[in-house]
């Protein structure tokens, strides 16, 4: 950034102060950049209220052209909140329909179960177990054969 001399400074048309008071020169870009940070700066120490530093900002913006990127950043922005808007609802409406779902399923387990308990209950007769026969036992190492 050039040192901006006082002949300078002073032959400056308003429109290139930022500040009040012809305070905050922004002839150029590394003067606009300059006097963004010394606002924040000032803000920060209590020395500047932040909506005196909105206004340098929107000024400093101008020269920097940074007035175009902030509005696309800004159009970014809610365009990516409202996408995220919209997939919170889908999962939202996914979620109820999840929920209906099994309410419903429930209510059929319920009656299923109502039903079954004023039926009258039901004796399984059980038949007497078969037994099993045994095999003959399988011929083994040192088992000598059956003569026939």
């Amino acid at each position: 950034m050039a040192r901006l001399k006082a002949a300078d400074r002073n032959a400056l048309p308003s429109d290139d102060f930022a500040g009040p008071d012809r305070s905050y020169p922004i002839p150029d870009k590394p003067h606009a950049a300059n006097a963004k940070a010394r606002s924040t700066q000032a803000v920060k120490a209590g020395r500047m209220s932040p909506a005196e530093k909105s206004k340098i900002d929107a000024k400093a913006n101008n020269v920097l052209g940074e007035t175009k990127m902030a509005e696309k950043s800004l159009a970014h922005h809610a365009k990516a909140a409202h996408s995220a808007h919209a997939k919170a609802a889908h999962h939202h409406n996914k979620a109820a329909e999840h929920h209906e779902k099994a309410m419903h399923h429930l209510e059929e387990l319920r009656g299923h179960h109502t039903a079954h308990e004023h039926a009258a209950p039901k004796r399984k007769e059980h038949a007497a177990p078969k037994r099993k026969e045994h095999a003959a036992p399988k011929r083994g190492p040192g088992r000598p054969r059956k003569k026939a």
